[in-house]
């Protein structure tokens, strides 16, 4: 169920706009009326939130997230519940996601690359400390705020299966292109664990490919555990042997030849920064180190001794050399020499070095804001080299300037290192004007909307004076300018309101609990029936007569059942009946299909309306306004708009969509009918 803006949400929170949504939740932009602040609420999915054990994981682990304070964390502020709703109130990041940034602007400058990962780390690391493994680390849970600092979200929080999840067994779980070789054979995930993570985001940033991928999300995982990485180099020939050197180790398929922490994979990257043509030779930061066994040295010293003893034995025959061969092998000697000396002399007049027998690194010069040509002269008059890796869209450099240079002016090289650049481009205009559809039909408003490029969400309200189903108000206003993939809120009319009563939901409630929600909403209770449930509680209802959310008139009785807990079964009929099911249950056979992402298309589908009996029973029309409307994770869309005979129902549709939600059918502009609907 989606929150319509202007939602107060545990007595504080206003609802201002949905501004994502995931395998378990949906996230709102919305108003902390207290501390008046924007703020991002993560509510559960309402299918989740019945499973008690989920619902307890879900606010335990946020509790725990939320002693997290710290500059590169998605600060967590609140966890509660607000009757069927449980959420999580977290910090609001006005930006981007990392992933998004990498479809836009990768590869990444190697100093973006290393600056972003210790910022990850830097998150991470205090994580860490307080014994909270993230467990999901992927570019989509990290944050860029429109300053450049990368903030980390979605710690510890529980995920369900979905298509980019894949879980092995109960512990698990995590986006498949990232996650560890131990993650995918279902054993213990550790710190290393989330440091693979980032090795693979690196790998990313300077390449912009997955080193892994496949159509099968199991074939990846394989991959993780068997394959070995390719080398970044492979896709992009300008990494240093440092930076390279931090992504072969941090993504080690062994735990124990990873970084042993957060912090020693900083310290590396900032080596790499600073010293990009040199690896650390320290065992803590190489990738692999072979050392050699006792039986390689014990041989080593036995061919040492064997090459000895051959000496030996030659120098005890040197008496059986003839004068002639002693003096052969003296001028053979002097000759020798003299050679060597006339090429050392050579050597030292051709390849001499400065004074004091080094080669002198030159002071890197600032190019930012010069063009390409202008670089390369500057750089030129130094020995360096200038070679552009990017452009970025940007509105406060000139296009076609130098906006980000690697290594920057405050570093050294030695002549003939490269300077890596990245230009300026002026950024496509997405401005684009509102279209103003006050007092148009709801369904034109919408076409209108979209072919602006522009998205929309709907808030009904009753009207005296605006007819049913037409716009009411809208922000912002018309001729108004937004970009593209901007929001426009809809106000649309029900037409005047109707003295009828929503159905409470009485699932779950004692009889007692029953019977004093309906007084509450002016109704009464009626038959009471009593069923056995495998699932329910003895004296819990399962089932009312009048369906929750139903528009009702307030004389109608409620019926309910009522649970008598498990049927009793004699143990020798249920052993029977276990073996019959397994001598006729047909042999499944196990579909890597089950669990490939589902192919979403467009399906037609027809829908009766039915008309709802006090409406029927009116002499008094002839007519009925219906308009039918599809509400998901997606938002909400117009389905059918408009007024048919009341001799024509069960009224038939035909409806196209895709995914699932719920039909909500409004009749003279009050929702009768809310039935769950898959395409």
């Amino acid at each position: 169920m989606l929150l319509e803006p202007g939602r107060l949400l545990g007595d504080r929170y206003t609802i201002i706009s949905k501004i994502g949504a995931g395998a378990t939740s949906i996230v709102y932009k919305a108003e902390d009326n207290r501390l008046k602040r924007f703020v991002a609420i993560k509510i559960l999915k309402g299918e989740l939130s019945i499973d008690k054990e989920f619902v307890k994981k879900f606010h335990g682990e946020a509790l725990s997230v939320a002693s997290l304070s710290h500059t590169n964390i998605v600060g967590v502020y609140d966890v509660g519940n607000d009757k069927e709703l449980n959420y999580i109130v977290m910090e609001y990041i006005k930006g981007s996601t990392l992933k998004d940034l990498i479809g836009k602007e990768a590869p990444f400058t190697e100093q973006r690359t290393i600056d972003y990962a210790i910022q990850i780390l830097t998150g991470l690391k205090e994580a860490h400390q307080k014994n909270i493994i993230h467990r999901d680390i992927k570019p989509q849970n990290i944050m860029v705020t429109e300053d450049g600092i990368l903030k980390v979200t979605d710690f510890g929080i529980a995920k369900a299966v979905n298509t980019s999840t894949i879980v092995l067994n109960g512990d698990a779980y995590g986006s498949v292109h990232y996650f560890s070789p131990e993650q995918a054979k279902g054993r213990h995930s550790s710190e290393t664990s989330d440091l693979y993570s980032c090795g693979i985001i690196l790998f990313e940033m300077i390449t912009k490919q997955l080193p892994f991928e496949s159509d099968n999300h199991v074939t990846i995982a394989i991959k993780h555990i068997n394959d070995p990485l390719p080398k970044p180099s492979i896709y992009n020939s300008y990494i240093s042997s440092a930076l390279e050197e931090v992504i072969i180790k941090a993504t080690n398929k062994s735990t124990s030849m990873r970084f042993e922490s957060a912090d020693s994979m900083i310290f590396a990257l900032q080596h790499a920064k600073t010293n990009p043509n040199t690896v650390l030779q320290n065992d803590d930061f190489l990738s692999q180190t072979i050392l050699a066994t006792p039986d390689e040295v014990n041989s080593d010293n036995l061919m040492t001794q064997g090459l000895y003893n051959e000496s030996q034995s030659l120098e005890g025959n040197k008496e059986v050399l003839s004068t002639v061969s002693k003096w052969v092998a003296i001028v053979s000697g002097i000759s020798v020499t003299l050679v060597l000396l006339a090429v050392i002399v050579l050597m030292f007049f051709f390849f001499k070095k400065p004074a004091d027998g080094v080669v002198k690194s030159q002071e890197v010069p600032n190019l930012i804001g010069k063009t390409i040509e202008q670089a390369g002269e500057i750089a030129g008059e130094s020995l360096f080299l200038v070679e552009q890796v990017g452009e970025r869209e940007t509105t406060t450099a000139k296009e076609g300037t130098i906006i980000e240079q690697m290594p920057d002016s405050n570093s050294t090289l030695v002549p003939n290192s490269t300077i890596q650049v990245v230009l300026a481009i002026t950024p496509e205009d997405t401005s684009v004007k509102v279209p103003d559809v006050i007092s148009l039909d709801n369904a034109k408003a919408q076409t209108l909307i979209e072919e602006s490029g522009l998205l929309f969400t709907i808030e009904r309200e009753t009207s005296n004076y605006v007819e049913i189903g037409k716009v009411i108000d809208q922000h912002p206003k018309g001729n108004t300018t937004l970009n593209k993939g901007d929001v426009v809120e809809l106000v649309v009319s029900l037409g005047a309101g109707q003295k009828y009563i929503i159905m409470p939901n009485l699932y779950g409630l004692s009889i007692n609990n029953a019977t004093s929600t309906l007084a509450s909403y002016g109704l009464s209770l009626g038959d009471i029936d009593h069923e056995y449930s495998n699932t329910d509680d003895v004296g819990i209802v399962i089932y009312q007569s009048i369906p929750a959310n139903r528009n009702i008139d307030p004389s109608t009785k409620i019926d309910i059942s009522v649970s008598l807990g498990p049927e009793p079964v004699s143990i020798v009929d249920d052993l029977e009946e276990t073996l019959e099911e397994i001598l006729q249950e047909p042999e499944e056979e196990f579909n890597l299909d089950d669990i490939e992402q589902d192919i979403m298309i467009a399906i037609p589908k027809m829908y009766n309306i039915k008309l709802p009996e006090q409406l029927a029973e009116d002499e008094t029309k002839t007519t009925v306004h219906v308009l039918v409307t599809f509400q998901s994770d997606e938002g909400e869309r117009t389905m059918f708009d408009s007024v048919v005979d009341k001799d024509q129902f069960p009224y038939a549709i035909s409806l196209t969509g895709q995914g699932e939600g719920t039909l909500v059918v409004y009749f003279d502009s009050q929702a009768w009918w809310k039935d769950p609907f898959k395409f």
